[in-house]
């Protein structure tokens, strides 16, 4: 007599797993002095009020951030691999549920890791840690150029400090990037800006920003106060930066945006950079064909007018021995030839 085993009937319904819908992040107003800690800096930034946002992350990194109120609220994950709130004007006021509630639902969505977001118009997440960066050998470069630059016009001096170390000495600069909330990722508060300042007074007349890279690259931005446009301070600023980049640790090449046909051939004529990008093609036929063989000035204005107000150049220049000893010919030619003290 045979035997028959049937396997039990199971429903379409049973046979299915069932999906549970995600649950929201944890996360809950943070204590002051154990989750973190926000210290505003005595000075404001066009109005804004810039705080120091200090935490460890889960990996034990010890983090700073430097950030405005133009957000009131920031997020962050503490170093137990939570998510808390911090009030920024006010760490100790209990946050309303509607905002904890607003941010868990934004912490849901998925976001880069590599910069800062803005969950709602109201909350900043903060993810990204300023790479400390040894300048030691940069900042002894910095006070020996001091020392020949003084030695022509002691009104002036170069400095290298990140921006919220210019706000705390209530020094203004000229920058490239003018507000915080143009960028939400850009790290603001903390790039370093090489500049040249009038000894005296509160003013830095022209800036170089400093964006260094894990990867080597330097990426930079500059800008001259209108009033002091025509003195040189651009051009001798960009051969310390040649200088002064290649004593940080890491750095192999500057990556610039060059916005107008001046900045462009300073860095072409007297630093050896080397355009990329998609006009690199446009530009290589047009020497061609004008016979000049390297690029001229002429060149590269004529690129500029024919784009307009959005023309812009990508330039690479490598930090190399050749051009460290060109910057410095740069810089030594430049305090004897034009330079206004």
């Amino acid at each position: 007599m045979s035997t028959t085993y049937r396997t039990p009937h199971r429903s379409l319904k049973s046979a299915r797993s069932t999906k549970k819908a995600p649950s929201p992040p944890a996360l809950r107003q943070g204590v002051p002095g154990i989750d973190g800690v926000v210290t505003p800096l005595s000075e404001p930034y066009q109005g804004k009020t810039v705080y120091r946002v200090q935490f460890t992350t889960p990996d034990g990194t010890n983090c700073v951030n430097y950030v405005d109120d133009a957000r009131p609220y920031v997020v962050f994950r503490t170093a137990k691999g939570n998510h808390v709130v911090f009030h920024l004007e006010s760490p100790d006021t209990e946050i309303a549920d509607t905002v904890l509630d607003a941010a868990r639902r934004a912490l849901g969505k998925k976001y880069a890791k590599s910069r800062h977001v803005e969950l709602t118009p109201d909350i900043l997440l903060l993810q990204y840690c300023m790479r400390e960066v040894d300048l030691a050998a940069a900042q002894a470069r910095v006070a020996e150029l001091n020392r020949v630059l003084q030695g022509t016009c002691p009104n002036l001096f170069l400095q290298l400090a990140p921006f919220y170390v210019y706000l705390q000495e209530k020094r203004e600069v000229a920058r490239y990037s003018e507000k915080d909330h143009v960028c939400v990722g850009c790290r603001f508060y903390e790039t370093l800006v090489l500049s040249l300042c009038r000894d005296n007074t509160i003013q830095c007349m022209s800036s170089i920003e400093l964006n260094v890279h894990p990867d080597g690259d330097v990426f930079i931005s500059s800008k001259t106060d209108p009033k002091d446009e025509g003195k040189k301070y651009n051009k001798l600023l960009r051969s310390v930066l040649m200088m002064v980049a290649a004593d940080i640790p890491g750095a192999i090449r500057v990556e610039s945006t060059a916005k107008n046909p001046i900045s462009a051939w300073l860095l072409i004529q007297y630093h050896h950079a080397t355009i990329v990008g998609e006009a690199a093609a446009e530009l290589a036929a047009a020497a061609a064909a004008a016979g000049a063989g390297p690029m001229t000035q002429e060149i590269i204005r004529q690129f500029y007018a024919k784009g307009g107000p959005d023309a812009y150049l990508q330039l690479r220049v490598p930090l190399d021995a050749r051009n460290a000893e060109a910057a410095h010919a740069e810089f030594m030619t430049t305090l004897g030839h034009g330079l206004v003290c």
